[in-house]
């Protein structure tokens, strides 16, 4: 079955060793990392408004949407289905996938190919709130897109050891939720670190793990999909050969139970 499905799940926490290195708050105050914090500030202050507010919230106790709902490890990661801040007007978009296997420990998604706004970081909340101004009218022509989850890290593994957050763009508002939005129509961003591009048209082995996205949760979860794979003799891509993975982040920033994560590791078709 296509899975196009609105629903969503859990996050986590920044974990300490994906944390740049501190740095003078001597700054100015028209500095880019200056203007980070000061966004970061306002959206904090807003609450739920608009975008950033909806996937940080507020510290709550209330659990989010589930991730797509196939066979998971453990039971009560499978059926969550509560709307994010209690809100269906906010329940999020999810990129299209075509469901190939499932099996106990992970599941195989071919994904169709798909817009995204994604830029390189250092702190996670730098990405948050540039991606997520992006989505909320940022942008050149000020339009406004639909709420999507998950939210994207990517490891790109090696010497380099970059990192990448990337968030689908959903449909625009005022359209139906099943119009085709295609790269060449976007807007440009405003900022110049984030950039519009695409993802998708890959074969990705998924599994879902619960809790904080810690460097040991992040590698205990890819140690046992990847010792999966190489049971039932799936070959990983050169990005997965060289250390390469991403992770996805569902629900509000700040949701303090009911985490859900998913590990991806693409692999050859």
């Amino acid at each position: 079955p296509t899975h196009r499905q609105q629903v969503g799940a859990s996050t986590s926490s920044v974990p300490p060793c994906m944390v740049r290195r501190r740095v003078s708050a001597m700054q100015p105050a028209g500095s880019k990392s200056h203007q980070h914090r000061a966004a970061v500030a306002r959206a904090q202050q807003e609450g739920i408004q608009g975008f950033w507010g909806r996937i940080t919230g507020k510290p709550t106790e209330q659990q989010a949407p589930s991730p797509p709902s196939e066979p998971a490890p453990k039971q009560q990661m499978a059926n969550v289905h509560v709307y994010l801040n209690s809100q269906a007007d906010q329940t999020p978009e999810l990129p299209p996938f075509t469901t190939i296997a499932r099996g106990a420990a992970y599941t195989l998604r071919l994904y169709d190919v798909y817009p995204v706004v994604e830029m390189q970081y250092e702190q996670r909340q730098e990405g948050y709130a540039a991606l997520g101004s992006y989505i909320d009218g940022d942008n050149a022509d000020g339009a406004g897109f639909a709420y999507t989850q998950p939210v994207c890290m990517i490891y790109g593994g090696g010497a380099s050891g970059s990192k990448f957050m990337q968030m689908a763009i959903g449909s625009r508002q005022g359209a139906a939720k099943d119009a085709s939005v295609s790269v060449a129509s976007l807007p440009a961003p405003k900022d110049p670190s984030v950039r519009v591009s695409i993802a998708g048209g890959e074969l990705i082995a998924v599994s879902q793990f619960e809790g904080y996205i810690t460097p040991t949760a992040a590698e205990e979860a890819r140690q046992i999909l990847l010792k999966a794979l190489k049971k039932d003799g799936i070959k990983l891509s050169e990005e997965a050969e060289a250390g390469g993975f991403r992770v996805g982040q569902y629900g509000a920033l700040y949701q303090l139970s009911g985490r859900v994560n998913e590990m991806y590791i693409k692999v050859r078709a």
